[in-house]
């Protein structure tokens, strides 16, 4: 757990996760892989909070920033919730439905509490890769996707998250990639490298006219 202590946490929400619908809590398959806030975010139960990312002498700062401008480090506002602090969280990269927050609303929800509701998901960049759809559907019959690498992605960027998640929420996201093979991958943030988990698909991708077809709500360039 995060040190408790006197900390600025008056900071205020972006929205809530009602705000970016997703397939699983909205009961709509054609919502994926669903909504994502223009920034890195931290979601809170009901509510979606806005975080910055700073690099700071080859090290990262993590603030949540208010509407008004008003900012608290993120380690203060999981401290005074009484949860896991960032650095002892496990990173795991997402770049479907686990970049929505109504979504991560939706698996966390199982765990029946509070404490299992609070997600940061950090914006990283991943090069030479892009987020195309899979060739099979996912273990409930949905539309999934897939990290893909290859001959068309060579000079391409794509913008993925980075769910940081304590062992429990682990568990419960791994009931939920049944598709996936889990393995490692390097992703940069703001400059910096860091060493993530993430669940690659065990389908063959979806081919039109002998190309991968991108998921149009990932953010991509080249």
């Amino acid at each position: 757990m995060c040190e408790k202590g006197q900390h600025n946490t008056a900071v205020q929400p972006i929205g809530s996760v009602d705000s970016y619908p997703s397939a699983s809590l909205h009961d709509n398959p054609l919502l994926y892989p669903g909504v994502r806030p223009g920034t890195s975010f931290l979601v809170d139960d009901e509510l979606v909070f806005a975080v910055d990312v700073r690099a700071k002498e080859g090290a990262l700062d993590y603030s949540i920033v208010s509407p008004d401008g008003t900012r608290a480090a993120i380690d203060e506002y999981l401290a005074v919730r009484g949860v896991a602090c960032l650095e002892s969280r496990i990173p795991i990269l997402a770049y479907g439905a686990n970049m929505c927050p109504a979504s991560l609303k939706s698996k966390f929800t199982k765990i029946g509490r509070p404490d299992g509701l609070i997600v940061p998901t950090i914006y990283a960049q991943l090069k030479g890769h892009d987020i195309v759809w899979s060739g099979g559907p996912g273990a409930n019959g949905n539309f999934i996707a897939n990290l893909y690498t290859g001959p068309q992605t060579l000079e391409t960027t794509v913008t993925i998250g980075i769910n940081f998640l304590t062992q429990e929420q682990l568990l419960v996201m791994h009931a939920t990639e049944m598709s996936y093979d889990l393995t490692t991958i390097e992703v940069t943030v703001e400059g910096v490298n860091i060493k993530a988990l993430v669940y690659a698909g065990i389908d063959d991708i979806l081919i039109r006219d002998g190309k991968p077809v991108a998921v149009d709500a990932t953010n991509a360039i080249g």
